[in-house]
Protein backbone atom coordinates (compact mmCIF):
# COMPACT_ATOMS: atom_id res chain seq x y z
CA UNK A 1 0.00 0.00 0.00
CA UNK A 2 2.59 2.62 0.84
CA UNK A 3 4.37 1.48 -2.91
CA UNK A 4 1.34 2.49 -4.46
CA UNK A 5 0.81 5.51 -2.87
CA UNK A 6 4.34 6.26 -3.05
CA UNK A 7 5.47 7.43 0.05
CA UNK A 8 8.35 9.16 1.28
CA UNK A 9 9.59 7.64 3.89
CA UNK A 10 11.33 7.44 6.82
CA UNK A 11 10.37 11.31 6.84
CA UNK A 12 13.56 13.38 7.26
CA UNK A 13 14.81 14.66 10.77
CA UNK A 14 16.51 17.67 10.74
CA UNK A 15 17.77 20.72 13.08
CA UNK A 16 15.97 23.75 12.61
CA UNK A 17 17.56 27.35 14.36
CA UNK A 18 15.45 30.37 15.06
CA UNK A 19 16.72 33.01 17.43
CA UNK A 20 14.76 32.26 20.52
CA UNK A 21 16.38 29.02 20.64
CA UNK A 22 19.78 30.23 19.75
CA UNK A 23 19.72 32.89 22.66
CA UNK A 24 17.96 29.58 25.22
CA UNK A 25 20.40 27.54 24.38
CA UNK A 26 18.40 25.04 23.39
CA UNK A 27 18.36 22.68 19.92
CA UNK A 28 16.40 22.36 18.28
CA UNK A 29 14.56 19.38 15.98
CA UNK A 30 11.94 18.74 13.72
CA UNK A 31 9.79 15.42 12.16
CA UNK A 32 9.45 16.62 8.47
CA UNK A 33 6.05 14.45 8.72
CA UNK A 34 4.95 16.89 6.28
CA UNK A 35 7.46 15.71 3.50
CA UNK A 36 5.91 12.36 3.47
CA UNK A 37 3.59 13.20 0.14
CA UNK A 38 2.61 16.11 -1.27
CA UNK A 39 -1.57 15.00 -0.43
CA UNK A 40 -1.09 12.58 2.51
CA UNK A 41 1.25 14.12 4.49
CA UNK A 42 1.92 14.68 7.97
CA UNK A 43 0.08 12.53 10.88
CA UNK A 44 -2.81 12.32 8.48
CA UNK A 45 -1.26 9.24 7.22
CA UNK A 46 -0.19 7.86 10.10
CA UNK A 47 -3.55 7.96 11.57
CA UNK A 48 -4.75 6.31 7.74
CA UNK A 49 -2.48 3.45 7.52
CA UNK A 50 -3.64 0.95 10.18
CA UNK A 51 -7.40 2.35 9.35
CA UNK A 52 -7.15 1.07 5.65
CA UNK A 53 -5.29 -2.20 5.97
CA UNK A 54 -8.18 -2.89 8.34
CA UNK A 55 -10.35 -1.67 6.00
CA UNK A 56 -8.33 -4.07 3.32
CA UNK A 57 -8.64 -6.45 5.63
CA UNK A 58 -12.37 -6.80 6.26
CA UNK A 59 -12.75 -6.37 2.09
CA UNK A 60 -14.53 -3.24 2.46
CA UNK A 61 -14.63 -0.66 -0.39
CA UNK A 62 -16.18 1.82 1.25
CA UNK A 63 -15.09 4.67 3.80
CA UNK A 64 -17.05 7.27 5.58
CA UNK A 65 -15.44 9.73 8.01
CA UNK A 66 -16.29 13.25 9.57
CA UNK A 67 -14.53 16.71 9.29
CA UNK A 68 -14.79 20.60 8.85
CA UNK A 69 -14.59 22.66 6.09
CA UNK A 70 -10.64 23.41 6.25
CA UNK A 71 -10.44 19.45 7.67
CA UNK A 72 -6.76 18.34 6.89
CA UNK A 73 -8.18 14.72 7.58
CA UNK A 74 -10.77 15.15 4.81
CA UNK A 75 -7.87 16.00 2.25
CA UNK A 76 -5.74 13.40 3.01
CA UNK A 77 -8.54 10.84 3.21
CA UNK A 78 -9.78 12.08 -0.09
CA UNK A 79 -6.43 11.21 -2.35
CA UNK A 80 -5.89 8.24 -0.01
CA UNK A 81 -9.30 6.52 -1.77
CA UNK A 82 -9.31 7.47 -5.03
CA UNK A 83 -5.47 6.79 -5.29
CA UNK A 84 -6.33 3.35 -3.84
CA UNK A 85 -9.40 2.69 -5.91
CA UNK A 86 -12.10 2.60 -3.17
CA UNK A 87 -15.31 4.68 -2.44
CA UNK A 88 -15.50 7.66 -0.04
CA UNK A 89 -17.86 9.70 1.80
CA UNK A 90 -16.92 13.13 3.51
CA UNK A 91 -20.02 14.13 6.21
CA UNK A 92 -18.87 18.24 6.67
CA UNK A 93 -19.90 20.49 9.21
CA UNK A 94 -22.20 23.30 7.95
CA UNK A 95 -23.52 24.43 5.14
CA UNK A 96 -22.25 24.36 1.42
CA UNK A 97 -20.60 27.50 0.36
CA UNK A 98 -19.51 28.39 -3.46
CA UNK A 99 -17.10 28.70 -4.11
CA UNK A 100 -15.81 25.77 -2.72
CA UNK A 101 -12.52 26.07 -0.77
CA UNK A 102 -8.99 24.53 -1.87
CA UNK A 103 -10.21 21.47 0.68
CA UNK A 104 -13.42 20.41 -0.18
CA UNK A 105 -12.65 21.50 -4.31
CA UNK A 106 -9.89 18.87 -3.67
CA UNK A 107 -11.98 16.30 -1.46
CA UNK A 108 -14.63 16.24 -4.40
CA UNK A 109 -12.15 16.41 -7.19
CA UNK A 110 -11.12 13.84 -5.83
CA UNK A 111 -14.60 11.78 -6.48
CA UNK A 112 -15.66 11.59 -2.49
CA UNK A 113 -18.84 12.31 -2.16
CA UNK A 114 -19.21 15.49 0.29
CA UNK A 115 -22.77 15.51 2.44
CA UNK A 116 -23.13 18.48 4.39
CA UNK A 117 -25.12 18.67 7.50
CA UNK A 118 -26.39 20.96 10.74
CA UNK A 119 -23.88 21.53 13.08
CA UNK A 120 -26.31 20.26 15.30
CA UNK A 121 -27.02 17.43 13.18
CA UNK A 122 -22.95 16.93 13.47
CA UNK A 123 -22.76 16.92 17.03
CA UNK A 124 -24.41 13.28 16.60
CA UNK A 125 -21.08 11.82 14.85
CA UNK A 126 -20.29 9.88 17.36
CA UNK A 127 -23.68 8.45 18.63
CA UNK A 128 -24.26 4.82 17.11
CA UNK A 129 -27.96 5.41 15.91
CA UNK A 130 -26.50 8.26 13.59
CA UNK A 131 -23.89 6.05 12.61
CA UNK A 132 -26.69 3.57 11.53
CA UNK A 133 -28.49 6.35 10.05
CA UNK A 134 -25.90 6.73 7.71
CA UNK A 135 -25.52 3.05 7.12
CA UNK A 136 -29.61 3.01 6.00
CA UNK A 137 -28.84 5.95 3.53
CA UNK A 138 -25.17 4.97 2.06
CA UNK A 139 -24.76 1.21 2.45
CA UNK A 140 -21.98 -0.48 4.03
CA UNK A 141 -18.91 1.57 4.96
CA UNK A 142 -15.82 1.64 7.29
CA UNK A 143 -15.86 4.50 9.49
CA UNK A 144 -13.04 6.39 10.18
CA UNK A 145 -13.58 8.88 13.16
CA UNK A 146 -13.37 13.22 12.76
CA UNK A 147 -9.79 13.65 12.54
CA UNK A 148 -8.85 10.09 11.78
CA UNK A 149 -8.25 9.75 15.31
CA UNK A 150 -8.68 6.05 17.04
CA UNK A 151 -6.82 3.40 18.63
CA UNK A 152 -5.59 2.40 15.42
CA UNK A 153 -4.56 5.73 14.61
CA UNK A 154 -2.46 5.83 17.65
CA UNK A 155 -0.75 2.56 16.48
CA UNK A 156 0.08 4.47 13.24
CA UNK A 157 1.73 7.36 15.43
CA UNK A 158 3.63 4.79 17.35
CA UNK A 159 5.26 3.73 14.32
CA UNK A 160 6.26 7.64 14.11
CA UNK A 161 8.24 8.17 16.95
CA UNK A 162 9.73 4.60 16.79
CA UNK A 163 11.23 6.02 13.24
CA UNK A 164 12.29 9.09 14.98
CA UNK A 165 14.10 7.72 18.04
CA UNK A 166 15.62 5.09 15.35
CA UNK A 167 16.97 8.28 13.19
CA UNK A 168 18.14 10.28 16.45
CA UNK A 169 20.68 7.27 17.05
CA UNK A 170 21.89 6.44 13.90
CA UNK A 171 25.30 8.27 12.47
CA UNK A 172 23.43 9.60 9.54
CA UNK A 173 21.98 11.77 11.58
CA UNK A 174 22.64 15.44 10.29
CA UNK A 175 23.13 17.88 13.72
CA UNK A 176 24.37 20.80 14.16
CA UNK A 177 28.05 21.43 15.02
CA UNK A 178 29.00 19.81 18.43
CA UNK A 179 25.67 18.02 18.51
CA UNK A 180 26.21 14.26 19.06
CA UNK A 181 22.61 12.38 18.74
CA UNK A 182 21.20 14.27 21.65
CA UNK A 183 17.55 12.42 23.42
CA UNK A 184 15.23 15.01 22.67
CA UNK A 185 13.84 16.37 26.95
CA UNK A 186 11.12 17.70 25.20
CA UNK A 187 8.45 16.88 21.76
CA UNK A 188 6.17 19.51 20.73
CA UNK A 189 3.12 19.08 18.38
CA UNK A 190 0.02 20.66 16.94
CA UNK A 191 -3.61 18.89 18.40
CA UNK A 192 -6.81 19.17 16.61
CA UNK A 193 -8.38 15.74 18.39
CA UNK A 194 -5.45 15.18 20.30
CA UNK A 195 -5.15 11.48 18.26
CA UNK A 196 -1.03 12.38 17.78
CA UNK A 197 -0.34 13.41 21.05
CA UNK A 198 -1.99 10.56 22.46
CA UNK A 199 -0.09 8.32 20.20
CA UNK A 200 3.12 10.03 20.63
CA UNK A 201 2.93 9.40 24.69
CA UNK A 202 1.78 5.89 23.85
CA UNK A 203 5.33 5.60 21.68
CA UNK A 204 7.57 6.91 24.22
CA UNK A 205 6.17 4.99 26.91
CA UNK A 206 6.61 1.87 24.49
CA UNK A 207 9.89 2.93 24.23
CA UNK A 208 10.67 3.72 28.21
CA UNK A 209 11.21 7.26 27.56
CA UNK A 210 9.02 8.57 30.24
CA UNK A 211 11.12 11.56 31.53
CA UNK A 212 10.70 12.82 28.10
CA UNK A 213 8.47 16.44 28.69
CA UNK A 214 5.13 15.80 25.61
CA UNK A 215 3.89 19.42 24.79
CA UNK A 216 0.52 19.69 22.95
CA UNK A 217 -0.39 23.03 20.88
CA UNK A 218 -4.05 23.28 20.45
CA UNK A 219 -5.72 24.75 17.68
CA UNK A 220 -9.00 25.47 18.96
CA UNK A 221 -10.43 26.93 22.10
CA UNK A 222 -11.47 25.79 25.08
CA UNK A 223 -9.55 22.83 27.41
CA UNK A 224 -11.50 19.50 26.30
CA UNK A 225 -8.67 18.15 24.80
CA UNK A 226 -6.64 16.97 27.74
CA UNK A 227 -9.91 14.48 28.76
CA UNK A 228 -9.67 13.68 25.41
CA UNK A 229 -6.02 12.58 25.18
CA UNK A 230 -6.30 10.94 28.72
CA UNK A 231 -9.52 8.95 27.31
CA UNK A 232 -7.81 8.10 23.80
CA UNK A 233 -5.02 6.54 26.68
CA UNK A 234 -7.04 5.10 28.98
CA UNK A 235 -8.68 2.98 25.91
CA UNK A 236 -5.59 2.17 24.27
CA UNK A 237 -3.57 0.63 27.15
CA UNK A 238 -7.05 -0.35 29.73
CA UNK A 239 -5.53 -2.06 32.75
CA UNK A 240 -2.12 -2.56 31.90
CA UNK A 241 -1.49 1.30 31.45
CA UNK A 242 2.49 1.47 31.08
CA UNK A 243 4.12 4.49 32.95
CA UNK A 244 4.02 7.53 30.41
CA UNK A 245 5.92 10.48 29.85
CA UNK A 246 4.70 13.84 31.46
CA UNK A 247 2.88 15.44 28.71
CA UNK A 248 0.38 19.08 29.01
CA UNK A 249 -1.53 21.04 26.33
CA UNK A 250 -1.03 24.91 25.62
CA UNK A 251 -4.41 26.72 25.13
CA UNK A 252 -3.34 30.03 24.43
CA UNK A 253 -2.02 29.70 21.02
CA UNK A 254 -5.39 29.16 19.07
CA UNK A 255 -5.32 32.96 17.83
CA UNK A 256 -9.38 32.66 18.06
CA UNK A 257 -10.01 29.21 16.98
CA UNK A 258 -9.87 26.09 14.63
CA UNK A 259 -8.38 27.24 11.22
CA UNK A 260 -8.31 31.59 12.26
CA UNK A 261 -5.60 33.68 11.51
CA UNK A 262 -4.27 36.94 13.01
CA UNK A 263 -1.87 39.68 11.97
CA UNK A 264 0.72 38.73 14.74
CA UNK A 265 0.69 34.94 13.44
CA UNK A 266 0.94 35.49 10.06
CA UNK A 267 4.06 37.72 10.52
CA UNK A 268 5.52 34.98 12.55
CA UNK A 269 4.60 32.37 10.00
CA UNK A 270 6.40 34.43 7.06
CA UNK A 271 9.39 34.89 9.24
CA UNK A 272 9.71 31.27 10.27
CA UNK A 273 9.15 29.96 6.65
CA UNK A 274 12.11 32.57 5.62
CA UNK A 275 14.77 32.30 8.04
CA UNK A 276 14.53 28.40 8.53
CA UNK A 277 13.30 27.21 5.34
CA UNK A 278 10.43 25.11 6.86
CA UNK A 279 6.66 26.04 5.53
CA UNK A 280 4.10 26.26 7.59
CA UNK A 281 0.46 26.89 8.03
CA UNK A 282 -2.00 29.21 10.13
CA UNK A 283 -4.27 26.09 10.77
CA UNK A 284 -2.10 23.94 12.91
CA UNK A 285 1.86 23.70 12.59
CA UNK A 286 2.31 27.51 12.57
CA UNK A 287 0.36 28.04 15.78
CA UNK A 288 2.21 25.35 17.55
CA UNK A 289 5.98 26.97 16.37
CA UNK A 290 4.53 29.88 17.54
CA UNK A 291 3.74 29.07 21.20
CA UNK A 292 7.10 26.98 21.01
CA UNK A 293 8.76 30.15 20.37
CA UNK A 294 7.05 31.65 23.24
CA UNK A 295 7.86 29.31 25.39
CA UNK A 296 12.03 29.41 24.57
CA UNK A 297 11.73 33.71 25.20
CA UNK A 298 10.18 32.26 28.58
CA UNK A 299 12.82 30.15 28.80
CA UNK A 300 10.35 27.16 29.58
CA UNK A 301 13.44 24.83 28.60
CA UNK A 302 16.88 24.14 30.47
CA UNK A 303 19.53 25.67 28.49
CA UNK A 304 21.50 22.64 26.26
CA UNK A 305 17.95 20.34 26.03
CA UNK A 306 17.31 19.59 22.76
CA UNK A 307 13.54 19.57 21.77
CA UNK A 308 11.85 17.52 18.79
CA UNK A 309 9.13 19.61 17.24
CA UNK A 310 6.71 17.39 14.67
CA UNK A 311 5.49 18.76 11.46
CA UNK A 312 1.60 17.17 10.75
CA UNK A 313 1.69 18.62 7.37
CA UNK A 314 -1.41 20.18 6.23
CA UNK A 315 0.53 22.32 3.82
CA UNK A 316 -1.95 22.16 1.14
CA UNK A 317 -5.02 22.76 2.73
CA UNK A 318 -4.30 26.66 3.42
Amino acid sequence: METALKLNLPSPLQPFSIQAAERAGVQCLVKREDLIHPQLSGNKWRKLKYNLLRMQSLGQKRLLTFGGAYSNHLYATAYAVHTLGLEGIAIIRGERIEPLNNTLSFVEACGMKTVFISRSEYRRRRESAFIEELRQKYGPFYLVPEGGTNQLAIEGVEEMVFEALRQIKSAHTTLPAGADSPQPAHWAVACGTGGTLAGIIAGLAKAGKTEVEVLGFSALKGDFLQAEVSKLLDQYFGPSMPKLPGWKIFTDYHFGGFARNKPELQEFIDHFTATTGIPTEHVYTGKMFYGLNELLKQNYFPAGSSVLAVHTGGMRVC
